[in-house]
């Protein structure tokens, strides 16, 4: 209904392993989400990003990023709220190497990406829902890289697509 809030997110825990190199890194990373309703089923948002991660033998990295969206759910069947949803985030990136790396090197991550996704919320209790979402993603990049040797920009992009688990709140 129109003035409701919406408050909750997704979080992701990932653990990596490159054979190759065996290198393992680790990605820690929360998707707050706070939304009003404009009109019945409509819903306005903000977005954000927050991470860490850590590369072994490497560095770690910290990540925040904020952007707008919106959610319209498309109708009810019983409990369940399907939705579509597009969103937006700046993101920004800063990592830096580990104080024993052989090539001391620092990045600085600038990140345009939208995000297009279908998913629906499932009612626990009167005012929670446990959400699940199919996503794609865009990343427009650009890297600034700081080293010894000197400095190098570099413009990159990339896409993602999978499945989101959260939590929401609807406060009515």
């Amino acid at each position: 209904d129109r003035g409701s809030l919406i408050v909750g997110g997704n979080a992701r825990i990932v653990g990596f392993r490159d054979i190759g190199n065996d290198r393992r890194a680790f990605v820690f990373e929360l998707f707050p989400q706070v939304g009003l309703f404009v009109v019945r089923g409509l819903a306005v948002t903000v977005n954000a990003r927050l991470g860490w991660s850590s590369r072994e033998g490497s560095g770690s990295a910290f990540t925040w990023g904020l952007g707008p969206g919106v959610i319209y759910h498309i109708g009810r069947v019983g409990r369940f709220y399907p939705y579509l949803t597009v969103r937006t985030l700046g993101v920004w990136t800063d990592f830096r190497s580990s104080d024993d790396s052989p090539n001391p090197l620092s990045v600085d991550d600038t990140e345009w990406t939208w995000v297009a996704g279908i998913g629906g919320s499932l009612f626990v209790a009167r005012h929670v829902a446990l959400n699940a979402e199919l996503f794609y993603s865009r990343f427009f990049v650009t890297s600034d890289f700081r080293s010894a040797d000197g400095a190098q920009r570099q413009r990159n992009s990339s896409e993602q697509y999978g499945l989101l688990f959260g939590v929401r709140a609807f406060v009515f």
